[in-house]
């Protein structure tokens, strides 16, 4: 599924051995990742083209996806693990975690950049308004296209990071406000109740980790919930970790693993 997603979103997913990535990063920018290389290392590697071509499908990459993805892939599965070694983006570097939600509420440039221009086009009129004379407001009117051409340009070849900064600035210092923001909010709500739906429709299978102190009470449980003979049932306890029962659902599961766990056997739900 993880690697199905990754491809989905045209993200390139690699297993890699850490000796030869840190040799292969230790004299380029992202030789700040080398303290957190350690242990199984996988690489999710996104192109984020800054081109002024809006044509080009590459400038509507979301950075926010990768840490979108892994966050869905430990909600789905209940994961408490630590997945996110760390996130590098236009030479900021995000650590751990922890920083799943900062990476998660980036947009990509075209959006940011859509934001503004909402912001701009809501506050017009106010600004309007506020100006005191007609003669200030025909020379609003009076197209600087040149002037307004170098700033298009200006916005256009702005970073991702320069893109957030200047809406944060418009936002506070200004204080436009902008429709836009409802919108991307709803699509995320909409977005993690899909997400929750997805997760109590998905099927578990009860794995037995350990028979616990008394194997014989094991033995007998699973004869009675599989319908198994006693040989079987007891060469099930014998071969753990194994799979005792497979693709039932949440309440079920549940209460397959309460009734292992009363009677002191280790049981996981995968």
């Amino acid at each position: 599924d993880f690697r199905k997603k990754c491809y989905e979103k045209d993200i390139k997913l690699k297993f890699i051995k850490n000796t030869l990535f840190k040799k292969a990063i230790q004299n380029s920018n992202y030789k700040e990742l080398t303290p957190v290389i350690k242990g199984p290392t996988a690489v999710m590697v996104m192109v984020m083209a800054m081109a002024s071509n809006p044509a080009n499908p590459a400038n509507t990459a979301n950075p926010a996806i990768p840490a979108i993805i892994i966050n869905n892939f430990k909600k789905l599965y209940s994961l408490k693990k630590e997945y996110l070694k760390a996130a590098y983006i236009e030479n900021k570097l995000y650590l751990g975690d922890r920083s799943l939600n900062d990476l998660i509420n980036l947009k990509s440039k075209n959006d940011l950049l859509i934001d503004i221009f909402f912001l701009i086009k809501k506050n017009i009129i106010n600004i309007i308004k506020n100006l005191k004379t007609m003669k200030e407001i025909k020379e609003i009117k009076t197209p600087a296209t040149a002037k307004i051409a170098n700033l298009a340009k200006e916005l256009v070849n702005l970073t991702v990071t320069e893109v957030n900064e200047l809406t944060i600035i418009l936002k506070k210092d200004y204080g436009l406000e902008s429709s836009y923001d409802n919108s991307v909010k709803k699509i995320t709500e909409t977005d993690s109740i899909n997400q929750e739906q997805k997760k109590e429709n998905r099927k578990y299978n009860v794995i037995l980790k350990s028979s616990g102190p008394s194997k014989l009470a094991v033995v007998k449980l699973i004869k009675e919930i599989t319908g198994r003979g006693l040989k079987d049932s007891k060469e099930l306890v014998d071969s753990v970790p194994t799979t005792i029962k497979e693709s039932i659902n949440k309440e079920e599961a549940e209460l397959f693993k309460k009734k292992f766990e009363e009677i002191g056997a280790e049981i996981e739900l995968f």
